[in-house]
């Protein structure tokens, strides 16, 4: 439709929406109610009352303040039975994606030890001799590229997973993705990543890496480091350079009146509508950098400072975009749900430093090449701290 033929068609279709309306009666139900309360503090109460009378079934899941844009309507008809067997399916799928995704990811991470691997296995000899720019590119910049297509592509996938389980708001299918999508990033992105580069780097005295593989991996961790320095450096600096040039968005703006059609509808949007920051692909990534950094930390300590300039470019970037080139409609608005989500990602990059470092711990070796026994009380000590804070964490 254009602005000539526009006025004609929408009169067509309401009225078909009109005797829609009256055979509405020999239509289907479906098995979501929308009630409306005078008060928000009674919509509220009436939410949590539903939620505690069926604590025990939990076939009744309640929500608030919520706008048409935001409802998946195809998805209002399943009942609680479907929506748990697809919960079931939309996890196993997932698993599996994880599992199969890590064997690309895994390659990813030989490909940032090309130099070592060369050396290693002979039929790659040839790399060790190709120009030192050249071996640099392949280590330094390859893979991280490379991971960021890995990542590009998953978003979409997770999104259609968490939809088939049957969430009734966008917004909850947002928010179960950014879980789904962090916990990639840290299998990964993280521990997939390291300890692949960990066995190639240990790899070098094969026989000496069988007998003795933790102390190898030990030893070997902090060279996958490069790795994660590049990572962050090309997330970082690409991220900021597209918040501060916004060419992208530039382009879009004049490509939408010449692609986008012309109806009123897409003209208003292409001149003044302004971009989305999808907080449930946005934030883990910047949840895996501060998850590489705190495990880091305590292997190479440089990270810390790196980081450091890194989160400060993030921060005014973002920042400009908040506030002066994004508008969040109400479809995409939680609450500050992604927040404590994003806070939590913090407290698992906790855990997952204190096993390093009593890994590290437990591994140590005195002068005579045997165990230390004070690695063995520092590790105790870091389990015995973690787990009680666990308990801690459970009980709250």
């Amino acid at each position: 439709m254009d602005l000539d033929s526009s006025p004609a068609w929408i009169a067509e279709q309401n009225a078909e929406l009109e005797r829609m309306r009256g055979d509405e009666d020999q239509l289907e139900y479906g098995n979501t109610a929308f009630v409306r309360f005078d008060s928000q503090t009674e919509a509220h109460a009436f939410a949590r009352l539903a939620s505690s009378t069926d604590k025990k079934n939990r076939l009744i899941s309640t929500q608030v303040e919520v706008v048409p844009e935001d409802v998946e309507w195809d998805n209002t008809s399943m009942n609680a039975v479907q929506r748990k067997v697809r919960t079931f399916i939309s996890w196993a799928l997932t698993i599996g994606l994880i599992i199969i995704w890590s064997i690309p990811v895994a390659f990813v991470g030989i490909v940032s030890n090309v130099d070592t691997l060369c050396n290693t296995a002979p039929f790659l000899a040839w790399i060790c001799d190709l120009p030192k720019p050249v071996l640099a590119i392949i280590k330094g910049v390859l893979p991280p590229a490379l991971l960021a297509v890995l990542f590009i592509l998953l978003p979409i996938v997770l999104r259609m997973f968490v939809k088939l389980q049957g969430e009734i708001l966008g917004s909850q299918i947002e928010l179960k993705l950014f879980s789904r999508y962090w916990l990639f990033q840290v299998v990964h992105g993280f521990l997939v990543v390291t300890v692949a580069s960990g066995l190639v780097n240990a790899m070098g005295n094969f026989d000496a890496f069988l007998q003795d593989v933790p102390t190898a991996l030990a030893e070997k961790l902090p060279g996958a480091s490069i790795f994660f320095l590049t990572y962050i450096l090309v997330k970082t600096f690409a991220t900021a350079a597209k918040a501060y040039s916004r060419v992208i968005a530039a382009a879009l703006i004049g490509l939408r009146k010449v692609i986008g059609g012309a109806t009123p509808r897409s003209l208003f949007a292409a001149s003044y509508k302004m971009d989305q920051v999808k907080l449930s692909t946005t934030l883990p990534p910047i949840c895996l950098i501060i998850c590489i950094t705190i495990v880091y930390s305590v292997i190479q300590p440089i990270m810390s400072l790196l980081t450091l300039i890194a989160f400060f470019m993030l921060y005014a970037a973002y920042k400009y975009i908040l506030l002066w080139a994004a508008d969040q409609p109400d479809s995409l608005e939680t609450g500050g749900m992604f927040y404590i989500r994003a806070l939590r990602t913090v407290f698992v990059s906790l855990y997952l430093e204190g096993v390093c470092l009593a890994g590290l711990f437990f591994l140590l070796k005195g002068n005579d090449g045997k165990q230390a026994v004070v690695g063995y009380a520092m590790g105790g000590i870091m389990v015995s701290l973690h787990w009680l804070q666990a308990l801690g964490r459970a009980d709250i």
